[in-house]
């Protein structure tokens, strides 16, 4: 099967590359000193401290992983510097003040340029409601298990019954 492909600005890149060496010098560093001073503290069953660094630990390791896989399977994008159109999938709600009408516009720009874009749309004299990103799947797996297709259809009703989640693909 082939990899999964991230897209990626090249300041995302550099910023996830940034993040990964913080991930596995400086915040791995900072947890195996908390789990040595926890252990010092005696009795591991009951300590809670020990407990909360480890499971930061496991988080931090998550991350890692994460962040590594996507960074060797990225996918550099150009970006552009026109703000009158960007790419890659932002929802901006804008309210014209001069007409009192709310609109939705679907603007596209790499997740990191959402601030920017936001920023210039403002200049421009509109106020915002609200904006945010929206993850579009970029795998998709067939199910062919009649187990795994059940499995899959309790959890996409369940999270269609999280009021957190807006999609679900």
């Amino acid at each position: 099967m082939a990899e999964q492909q991230f897209e990626m600005t090249k300041k995302g890149y550099d910023e996830a590359k940034e993040r990964l060496k913080y991930l596995q010098t400086v915040k791995r560093q900072e947890i195996v000193e908390r789990i040595a001073e926890a252990r010092s503290h005696g009795d591991l069953s009951e300590n809670a401290e020990y407990d909360a660094a480890r499971n930061e630990q496991t988080m931090n390791e998550i991350e890692i992983t994460d962040l590594d896989y996507k960074i060797k399977n990225a996918v550099i994008i150009e970006t552009s510097t026109d703000t009158s159109f960007v790419h890659i999938g932002s929802k901006v709600k804008v309210y014209d003040v001069d007409l009192d009408e709310e609109e939705v516009y679907e603007i596209y720009t790499a997740p990191e340029n959402l601030s920017a874009v936001c920023e210039a749309l403002e200049q421009k004299g509109y106020t915002f409601l609200s904006a945010e990103a929206e993850m579009v799947p970029s795998t998709y797996i067939a199910l062919t298990d009649e187990d795994q297709i059940k499995n899959m259809q309790k959890l996409l009703d369940h999270l269609e019954e999280n009021d957190d989640v807006q999609n679900v693909w």
